[in-house]
């Protein structure tokens, strides 16, 4: 059994969900932080909260959302968004928040939860002190994205008294906005263009229930709200910190000799690469060549065995005039047609041999290159 709680905290009541042998599995506590500890003891979940990694969700009743535009030039969103609190935030100086951007040709969109710091403090310090390890803090709908909504344009929907719908966008927030009264899921499908509605409360019309959303992990990355002092050190981090320091002291102590000869034979790896270089270009334009020839060898082959044209070709080296000479030689086995396309200093001459070629017709002539560019067509009987 996975040792990972997700606690969805709201005005009126908390409540608990966890992955157990049955599926995902959700119960209602008390919303006094005390009497949540009390109640979590006395049920059965299979672990304790010592210990366990807890994921805390805010209700929509206890959040505030905002959308805020920055220049590009903007060094330090961080610290932009924190010079702009007092104006962005209701709770003042007793706020949490969090952002995500988005980068724009125009500028940065920013996103922004504000929750209450007073309101929220008192659980944290209850889950810590139970000994839980507090991993995040963040809006109650950033549970529902999951491995199958992450990558699809979505909405999320509590329609309460002062409901709210959030729509996502690949994993986005895009907007949140207010939505009390019932609305049927196809008109916030075609105003959002969400690929579905799904609603913690009642579905209602064309909405979908966001419960079996649960069944899978969420992959919640952004808005965390959670304040420095509530995190759990990452103590794997530094280890694997200390321990890249120590290797690269021991390479620099033990290795140098090593590390000198590695880089030579780099060396003369990168000349080797070089000198070889040329030949893989030459063999690549090679192919191509080779592949052209192969082209145009089964074009010959496609024309087949035709002694007509063979005759007809002998006829046309015997009548054209000898200034004449071709560009191009052209046979459409479907039509039986021969075009051909060439230059000539004597246009009268050829003219005059046309009708001894047998049906053919002069397409075209035009100057090029000083002499007579030609265009003939010949049908084989």
């Amino acid at each position: 059994m996975s040792k990972r709680l997700d606690i969805f905290l709201q005005t009126t009541s908390t409540t608990i969900g966890w992955h157990g042998p049955k599926g995902y599995q959700t119960h209602d506590l008390a919303a006094d932080s005390r009497a949540f500890v009390q109640g979590f003891a006395n049920l059965k979940t299979g672990f304790e909260l010592a210990g366990t990694d807890v994921d805390l969700y805010l209700g929509e009743d206890l959040l505030f959302f905002t959308t805020i535009t920055l220049p590009l030039q903007t060094p330090d969103l961080k610290k932009a968004i924190a010079l702009q609190l007092a104006m962005l935030s209701p709770f003042g100086e007793d706020s949490l928040s969090a952002f995500a951007a988005q980068r724009h040709k125009e500028g940065y969109t920013l996103n922004l939860y504000f929750c209450r710091k007073s309101q929220v403090t008192p659980f944290l310090e209850m889950l810590l002190k139970a000994g839980a390890h507090l991993t995040g803090l963040y809006p109650e709908s950033q549970r529902y994205l999951t491995r199958d909504t992450k990558e699809l344009s979505w909405s999320l929907w509590r329609p309460d008294r002062f409901g709210k719908i959030t729509h996502f966008r690949q994993g986005k927030v895009i907007s949140r906005d207010l939505c009390s009264n019932q609305v049927h899921a196809a008109k916030l499908k075609g105003r959002n263009n969400s690929s579905a509605i799904y609603s913690l409360g009642s579905p209602g019309e064309g909405a979908e229930s966001a419960l079996p959303l649960l069944a899978q992990p969420a992959r919640v990355r952004e808005y965390n709200m959670l304040p420095p002092s509530f995190q759990r050190p990452d103590y794997m981090k530094k280890a694997m910190v200390a321990l890249a320091a120590v290797n690269l002291l021991l390479v620099l102590l033990l290795g140098g000799g090593k590390g000198l000869a590695l880089y030579q034979q780099a060396g003369v790896l990168a000349q080797q690469i070089e000198a070889t270089k040329t030949d893989a270009e030459a063999a690549q334009q090679l192919k191509v060549r080779i592949k052209k020839l192969k082209n145009r060898l089964d074009d010959y082959r496609a024309m087949g065995a035709n002694n007509d044209l063979n005759a007809f070709m002998a006829k046309l080296s015997k009548e054209l005039p000898s200034s004449a000479y071709l560009d191009q030689l052209r046979f459409d086995q479907t039509t039986q047609t021969v075009t051909l396309q060439g230059y000539t200093d004597d246009l009268h001459g050829l003219t005059a041999k046309i009708p001894d070629l047998g049906s053919a017709t002069l397409k075209s002539t035009m100057k090029r290159r000083n002499q007579t560019y030609f265009h003939l067509e010949v049908s084989i009987p």
